[in-house]
């Protein structure tokens, strides 16, 4: 049941299934009468989500503990419901995949349409920090949702550094290419992101995922792209030699009847000089950037927006 746009209070349904810190969670819009409590109780725990990929155990009985002293603070009647629920949630433990993993579904801002993955609840785990969403993939879809979902139709799209698949994912229910290729040089991460597109249940003949390593790939054995993805790859300058290298393979023209290939990379800059570097590599290569204004895009995923994230486009120099 529940279509988000429907919903009254979609503002804050997106909020639980994306595991939104609950002491951040904007509860605007919401009255906490017993009539507005009971709606907004069966509108996130009846959700078809919560059958299968539901936030795990913690999550909701912090969500629950910040709800009940919302109530409390606005002279409210708690319902029954919530309380019973709470209670039931208590008296349950967490298993170690839950302490571990948990589900994280990001919804996509039209129908019912949310990315579901299983992601890590650590920032670094097993060496890499490719188990989790970054927030300048979410920039990126956001950017793409807003002014190039037509632009994406009927295109072959290869991405680099593709992570557990949020970008990926998110292009594919938003758009309809041709072909998507995820590339990872993590062997846990691409499992992870293998799990995660059989749990969005996108058709398998049209997407790809695959090892590849930057630093070891004189050629590249990919059919011609029309179109190539990163996000969140530039954080140490170690890589952005290899990163520059497999990115003017990918986008030099093979065919003057071909539309040239272009990419996307979305960073955040962390690192001014970090960054600075990758600009400069950039000049003294043969492709050419310019950065992209992303003015238009609706904000439709909720996380930590103080840190610039900086869209390029990038193409082949051919002159």
């Amino acid at each position: 049941m529940n279509n988000p746009t429907t919903c009254e209070y979609s503002n804050i349904i997106s909020q639980f299934f994306s595991l939104v810190r609950t002491k951040d969670i904007d509860w605007g819009g919401f009255e906490a009468e017993p009539q507005s409590q009971r709606r907004l109780f069966h509108e996130i725990f009846d959700h078809h989500l919560m059958l299968k990929y539901p936030p795990p155990l913690d999550y909701q009985l912090s969500f629950l503990k910040q709800w009940m002293k919302l109530v409390e603070d606005s002279n409210q009647e708690l319902i029954e419901e919530i309380y019973e629920l709470y209670t039931s949630l208590i008296s349950k433990g967490l298993n170690d995949d839950d302490r571990n993993y948990c589900y994280k579904s990001y919804y996509l801002g039209e129908g019912d349409v949310f990315v579901t993955l299983k992601e890590s609840r650590h920032i670094v785990s097993g060496g890499t920090t490719g188990l989790c969403t970054w927030q300048a993939s979410m920039e990126l879809a956001e950017w793409i949702a807003a002014e190039q979902k037509e632009a994406f139709n009927n295109k072959h799209i290869l991405e680099l550094g593709s992570g557990i698949g949020f970008l990926g994912l998110s292009v594919l229910k938003l758009t309809s290419p041709l072909s998507y290729t995820f590339t990872d040089c993590n062997v846990d991460v691409l499992k992870l992101l293998k799990n995660n597109v059989d749990i969005n249940n996108i058709p398998g003949n049209q997407i790809v995922s695959t090892h590849l390593d930057w630093n070891s790939c004189e050629q590249l054995d990919f059919p011609p792209v029309d179109i190539v993805l990163a996000s969140d790859v530039i954080y140490d300058t170690e890589l952005i030699d290899p990163f520059i290298n497999v990115l003017e393979k990918l986008l030099r023209p093979v065919s003057p009847a071909r539309v040239p290939p272009v990419a996307y990379v979305a960073s955040t800059i962390r690192n001014e000089d970090t960054y600075s570097q990758f600009l400069q590599k950039i000049d003294g290569s043969s492709l050419l950037y310019k950065e992209v204004k992303n003015e238009l895009a609706k904000r439709i995923f909720y996380y930590d927006r103080r840190l610039i994230v900086s869209i390029l486009e990038i193409t082949y120099n051919n002159n």
